[in-house]
């Protein structure tokens, strides 16, 4: 359960046991739109839903971040989801059907990485990129305004660390190795 606090008073603001959809595991990760009015709430079970914080209802079904991209699950007939994968430092596209790199659950680990590990709108509010824990070369890059995938973009090295520029649709990511 995630609970929005006013500081300095215990009025609670929201609560999201009223979310459709959200269950399983539960929350994992939330992040704001640069306006205030859309909240992401990423789950556990790697489900990213879109929140509007005036009626704080679901504004869409969630978005998914499945292993398989193809045009059937997640373009629609106007719009394209673009796919690049990283190669020799450059980004080159890849054809439809994708499948995802998976990262192997650890045996040393009881607990195995999973789900929206991070949410992060553009400064314009337009795209939200998302990342999961189970899949750490892979950005999502979602357009909030059409609740659709638009970009996935498959890296050689697990994804550090992600932002965009502040008032601008310009992403900056680093990857590596720990």
């Amino acid at each position: 359960v995630v609970l929005g606090v006013s500081p300095g008073s215990a009025e609670v603001v929201m609560d999201t046991t009223w979310i459709a959809g959200i269950s399983g595991l539960g929350v994992r990760t939330v992040a704001w739109s640069p306006s205030g009015s859309v909240l992401a709430v990423g789950t556990y079970d790697a489900d990213t839903f879109l929140v509007n914080c005036l009626t704080w209802k679901g504004m869409d079904s969630p978005l998914h971040h499945g292993v398989v991209i193809d045009d059937k699950k997640y373009g629609k007939a106007e719009f394209e989801v673009e796919v690049f994968e990283e190669t020799s430092g450059q980004y080159v596209g890849v054809n439809l059907p994708v499948r995802l790199p998976v990262e192997d659950p650890s045996t040393s680990t009881l607990l195995p990485a999973t789900g929206t590990d991070r949410l992060l709108f553009s400064g314009t509010g337009r795209f939200l990129a998302t990342v999961c824990a189970d899949k750490p070369n892979v950005l999502w890059i979602w357009d909030a305004s059409r609740f659709e995938l638009d970009t996935v973009m498959v890296h050689r090295r697990p994804i550090r660390d992600v932002a965009w520029q502040p008032g601008s649709d310009t992403l900056y990511l680093v990857c590596g190795t720990k």
